[in-house]
């Protein structure tokens, strides 16, 4: 699998990441699905993403471990690394 996955903080070479089988998605199937895109290393429409996760996480009862502010940054990083 080509291209980049962020675990845990770190981004990875996407055939290098690996999830533990306690995971949470991995046993139950729970998930929010967002797709983003990036224009000249930027994504369009962050903020808007950001808040429809966190939306749906709350409503599906899914914590994120980070801020939207933290979540917004990592993204950013991850898209300037590619």
């Amino acid at each position: 699998m080509d291209g980049f996955i962020m675990v845990n903080d770190e981004i990875l070479q996407a055939n290098k990441a690996a999830l533990p089988l306690d995971d949470r998605g991995f046993l139950f199937g729970d998930s929010i699905f967002e797709t983003m895109i990036a224009l000249d290393h930027k994504i369009v429409f962050l903020k808007n993403h950001v808040d429809r996760l966190f939306f749906s996480a709350r409503l599906a009862e899914i914590p994120i471990p980070w801020k939207p502010d933290q979540l917004k940054e990592s993204l950013q990083n991850m898209v300037k690394k590619v």
